[in-house]
């Protein structure tokens, strides 16, 4: 299934990733609990501010910014409907990522 049809689409309100439509790596569903992906970026796809890939995904000191692969959760009351910008993790350990609902997961794309 296509979940964009263009790098825009992918980072704007139209894309189709979600709960039913986040895999991993063997076709599973991404459960719940393990919601969190590591993307380090804004809701647009740039490169979010500061440190938010923990020094380049090279250190398990710092934090990095994460996103919802099923698109559900609340920060401050706000609904958060982006996958790939969501909160910063609670650190880059993996004690620090389960804690607030990650498995250390990432995604990678395919263009045909």
């Amino acid at each position: 299934m296509q979940v964009a049809a263009s790098v825009d689409n992918l980072h704007g309100p139209g894309n189709k990733l979600g709960g039913r439509t986040s895999l991993d790596e063997h076709g599973d569903f991404i459960g719940a609990g393990v919601h969190d992906i590591l993307t380090g970026s804004n809701p647009d796809g740039t490169l979010a501010a500061g440190d938010t890939t923990c020094h380049n995904w090279t250190s398990t000191s710092g934090r990095a910014m994460v996103g919802h692969s099923n698109k559900v959760g609340a920060i401050g009351g706000d609904r958060v409907r982006s996958w790939n910008s969501a909160h910063l993790s609670a650190g880059r350990t993996v004690l620090a990522l389960q804690k607030l609902g990650s498995g250390g997961l990432v995604y990678c794309f395919a263009v045909d």
